[in-house]
């Protein structure tokens, strides 16, 4: 009895020396703390009586999808400038500016998520007020289709700005050493790509397309 305990004292001694020895060099260099491991590992099966475990690689995680493989296909809407005024009252109009302006153009896909959404809210409300009583025929079904087109991408275009962000790819992406200080350093001073593309100035882009997710 007095050795059971004694085998049971030393394991929780070896547990919590353990786990903070794995806590200590977790971040730190990769070799030393497998090192760390392993004799703690070795030592606990001793205080035990148990064998050592054996060491065996892991399977490695899939990559992460491509980019094509994860978003879904949503199609540029576009509208002259004219017809886009046309629906001033929706107060749409700076809106789309703002979207076509450089900026714009490469905002982050969280950003183009916040416009998307505050575009389909305009249409939803400019759609049920009495806006459409004082429209033209053309621009009442102008209105409409534009509604329903935004209706219908909303819910793709919410999938797209989460799973195109770069925070969701670094987050999720497999990695040799997840917590190396390189490589951590190097992710934070590295430049985003620009994705924006130089449109006619006749047009305004109300929506930005992207690539394809197979079903």
């Amino acid at each position: 009895m007095a050795s059971r305990r004694y085998r049971w004292s030393e394991a929780k001694r070896l547990l919590t020396a353990g786990m903070m020895a794995l806590l200590v060099t977790g971040c730190g260099n990769g070799e030393q703390g497998d090192a760390k491991l392993i004799e703690y590992q070795r030592a606990l099966a001793e205080a035990l009586g148990q064998p050592a475990p054996e060491r065996t690689a892991p399977p490695n995680i899939g990559a992460f999808p491509e980019r094509d493989e994860r978003l879904f296909e949503v199609a540029d809407t576009r509208e002259g400038i004219l017809n886009v005024y046309a629906l001033r009252d929706c107060h749409i109009t700076q809106l789309v500016a703002a979207r076509n302006n450089q900026l714009g153009r490469v905002a982050p896909p969280s950003q183009q998520w916040i416009y998307e959404l505050e575009l389909w809210r305009r249409l939803h409300a400019c759609w049920h007020s009495d806006v459409p009583d004082s429209l033209s025929d053309a621009n009442r079904e102008r209105l409409e289709r534009l509604t329903l087109i935004k209706t219908e991408q909303l819910p793709k275009v919410s999938w797209n700005s989460l799973f195109d962000s770069d925070e969701w790819v670094r987050s999720f992406s497999r990695a040799s050493s997840p917590c190396h200080r390189t490589t951590r350093a190097a992710s934070r001073h590295s430049s985003r790509p620009s994705r924006g593309c130089t449109k006619p100035p006749s047009t305004s882009s109300i929506q930005s397309g992207s690539t394809t997710r197979p079903s």
